[in-house]
This record gives C-alpha cells, structure tokens and sequence, in this order.
C-alpha cells in the first residue's frame, strides 16, 4: 500500500513539473508571438534587406521593364512574378517545446 502512495506521490510531482514547464512553454510562446506582432512594421524593410542578401543583385526596373517589352530575356516573366509576390513573413517556431 505504502507503495502505491508513494507512485501517487511521485506522479503528483511529475505532473506539477509538467505543469510548470507547460507554463513556461506558454509564456515563452506568447513572448515570441508578441515579439513578431511588434516587429511588422519593420518587417518589409527588414524583407527587403533579407532579400537582397539572399538574392544576387537584380536588374533595375526599367531594365526589366524594356527586356519584357522586347522579350530579349528569356526569363523577364519570372522576374515580374517574382516581384509582385509579397513576401511572406518569417516562419514563427509553432511547436517551441515538445513534451
């Protein structure tokens, strides 16, 4: 019998852990998604420059723009599909910590 109570015990601790960590899980969640919704207004530029570093370095507008008329580029569609595409925003960490 005094076995089982003290499983019960040690279940009751590891479920209270559980919680805790829960909790923190949560809390470090909703710090994260408030530090995303903060940072929108910021977020194009910031695309911006992500994506210049990423990309090597594009063709003016009005260079694209005389390509496409003239379809001296083989791949001026692209580039204009590229462009109108917003950029999505960063990927938010949906599972931060699995239990």
């Amino acid at each position: 019998r005094s076995e089982v109570d003290a499983m019960k015990e040690e279940k009751g601790k590891l479920q209270q852990r559980i919680d805790k960590i829960t909790k923190e899980k949560d809390a470090i969640q909703a710090e994260l998604e408030n530090t995303v919704k903060k940072s929108r207004p910021f977020r194009s530029a910031k695309l911006v420059a992500l994506k210049n570093l990423q990309t090597p370095a594009r063709r003016s507008y009005r260079s694209r723009t005389s390509a496409a008329a003239n379809n001296t580029s083989k791949n001026a569609d692209e580039t204009f599909e590229e462009e109108e595409t917003t950029a999505a925003a960063p990927p938010v960490i949906k599972n931060l910590l699995i239990i």
